[in-house]
This record gives structure tokens, C-alpha cells and sequence, in this order.
């Protein structure tokens, strides 16, 4: 089966193992105190809050001779489980289908990886982030196409992103249960 043997790779990721490329300034700061993982994939590092259920932020490098490939048919509606977060710590697709104005949205683009096997570990549910269909289109111009622009004239580029919640607009993140809302 090709999902468990995917599962088996991501469970088998060392600690570390990515951390020069991915991080190479080190682990951003959590300003607030919340339980979190660091999640390891082969294109990308991220820390997953199972207290927000999604990840807080996510680090990745772009290299100069990055190819934005497509990501195949399918895996495009697909998004699966991680099996390193226990399911009671995670969302589900189900969360967004409810949500007629909320979707979700990649921190760490799939078009980026180099082969189908690293897509699969991209289109993961600790990958999503919810965002409004509208900023998810911006959102993934700057993915597919500033990104890599940027990595080209920069010979390459460190990219670290994470979810805002400040719906108050006062310039101060949101407490946990005024996000959960």
C-alpha cells in the first residue's frame, strides 16, 4: 500500500535530519505558550500546535533551479492524515466542507516538490491552514510564482510562514479561544 508505505517514511524522519536547509537561522520563537511538535519532511519543517490544531508556522528553502510543477489530479482534492498527530489533535477535510466561506491553504506549497512521493508528504492535513477562498488565490500566486522569482534572483531563498489571527485588528494575536470561535 503506497499511503502506509509514505507513513512509514514520515514517521522514520530524523529529527534534525533537514534542519540545516530548512532552518537554517533556527526554530522561530513560539510567543505564547502552547504545546507544539516539529514535524519533519524532506522539503519543509514545521511546528504543529495540537492545541490550535494546525501548524504555527512552517520553514522551507527554495533553491535557485526550483521547477513549479503541477501537482497530479490525484492528489489536487486530496488531503490525508498525518499519522505522527493523533486524530483527536487534528482537523479533518470535514472541518472545511461545513465552511462555505472558510477553505484551506498549503504553508508549504506541494507544486514545490521535486517528485510524486515528496507531494504526498506536502498534501498532508498538517500542512492547512484555513484561509478565505479569495486570499487563498493571492496566496497561491505568491507560491507559485514570487517564490520562485524571488529564489532565481536571490540564488535561493528561506521561507518561513504561518497563520495571523487577529480579527480584532489591533495589531496583537488572538487568544486561543477567540480563535477556536
Amino acid at each position: 500500500n503506497k499511503v502506509e508505505e509514505l507513513n512509514q517514511r514520515l514517521r522514520q524522519a530524523i529529527d534534525g535530519q533537514f534542519d540545516n536547509r530548512n532552518l537554517p537561522f533556527g526554530r522561530p520563537a513560539v510567543l505564547f505558550h502552547t504545546k507544539y511538535t516539529i514535524l519533519h519532511h524532506p522539503d519543509y519543517i514545521s511546528g504543529y500546535s495540537e492545541t490550535l490544531f494546525m501548524p504555527l508556522w512552517s520553514s522551507y528553502t527554495v533553491s535557485r533551479q526550483v521547477e513549479v510543477s503541477p501537482v497530479p489530479d490525484v492528489l489536487s482534492n486530496c488531503v490525508r492524515p498525518d499519522p505522527r498527530v493523533a486524530p483527536a489533535f487534528s482537523q479533518s477535510c470535514n472541518n472545511y466542507r461545513a465552511e462555505r466561506h472558510i477553505t484551506h491553504g498549503f504553508l508549504y506549497p506541494p507544486q514545490l516538490s521535486s517528485n510524486l512521493d515528496k507531494k504526498y508528504d506536502a498534501v498532508l492535513i498538517t500542512n492547512t491552514v484555513p484561509m478565505y477562498p479569495a486570499f487563498r488565490r493571492v496566496w497561491g500566486h505568491l507560491q507559485r510564482t514570487l517564490v520562485k522569482k524571488y529564489a532565481t534572483e536571490r540564488n535561493g531563498v528561506n521561507v518561513l510562514v504561518g497563520p495571523i489571527f487577529d480579527y480584532n485588528y489591533d495589531g496583537a494575536r488572538d487568544s486561543a479561544e477567540k480563535i477556536k470561535e
